[in-house]
């Protein structure tokens, strides 16, 4: 399928309406929010195309790009997928969320268009009546716009953009402006951080990040604490860790974090 800009986020919503409407056996990963889109768009960065039974998108990076779709006919998934163009130089990543009975025939779709498994985040859960030893006293403090550079350049820096969704300097000022990004300071300088969204009754922790010159000061308590008094009247606290990263799990469970059964799936094509 040839790709091309859409003309307006009514125009990629139309589509997968209908293709939603028409399939017997709808699939998606496509959940960016319509701020996302609409940035997307006036950055040229979001292609799409479509056909009678599916709809498949592409958000152009630097490093590589990020494959959406939503499919009518799960048969068909992985015609869609491989019709999407290899960029010189360059990958493919895309990603699958659900438990493993559910996702494994369609990741099978994905191998058959050339993808292979890369990594896999799992999904935590932390009720809002959970009660756990934080302290109460939150020495963290709302990041300022001043602050967004050298936040975006901590988590460009410590993430792996193929696994995580690295944002850009534009969204990390909205998050700013919005005060979901706190901080804590070394003299003039961020020493950590910690991000999250609010979505409804629920809040999603993004990147939680201590550098690591003042790890063990308790920089991330501190910043836990104040997000937990920020966020006092959510249900229900979200997050994805990467399944290998044992340290990071005991860190959440210690936090009264639990493991859901929902888990995404990295896949890259090359």
């Amino acid at each position: 399928m040839p790709m091309q800009p859409p003309t307006s986020i009514v125009e990629v919503r139309q589509q997968i309406a209908r293709i939603k409407a028409g399939g017997t056996e709808f699939i998606t990963n496509f959940f960016l929010d319509d701020a996302a889109i609409e940035q997307a768009i006036r950055a040229g960065t979001l292609l799409f195309a479509f056909n009678d039974d599916a709809v498949v998108m592409v958000r152009r990076g630097a490093l590589f790009d990020r494959v959406y779709f939503a499919d009518g006919n799960r048969a068909s998934l992985s015609r869609t997928l491989a019709s999407v163009p290899l960029a010189p130089d360059g990958c493919l990543i895309s990603d699958l969320i659900g438990t493993a009975a559910e996702t494994a025939p369609v990741i099978d779709q994905f191998v058959s268009a050339g993808f292979s498994r890369f990594t896999e985040f799992r999904s935590m859960y932390r009720a809002n009546s959970c009660n756990v030893d934080v302290e109460r006293r939150a020495m963290a403090e709302a990041a300022l716009e001043e602050d967004a550079e050298q936040i975006w350049s901590y988590i460009s820096g410590y993430f792996d953009p193929y696994s995580e969704h690295i944002p850009d300097q534009q969204e990390v000022l909205t998050a700013v402006k919005a005060r979901t990004v706190l901080v804590t300071r070394n003299g003039g300088s961020v020493s950590a951080i910690l991000w999250y969204d609010r979505k409804g009754a629920s809040s999603i922790l993004r990147y939680w990040l201590v550098l690591p010159q003042f790890r063990g000061r308790g920089l991330g308590k501190q910043l836990m604490a104040r997000y937990f008094n920020d966020c006092a009247d959510v249900r229900s606290f979200r997050l994805w860790v990467q399944s290998s990263n044992c340290r990071a799990m005991r860190l959440y469970q210690h936090y009264g974090y639990v493991l859901a059964s929902r888990t995404d799936y990295i896949l890259k094509r090359t």
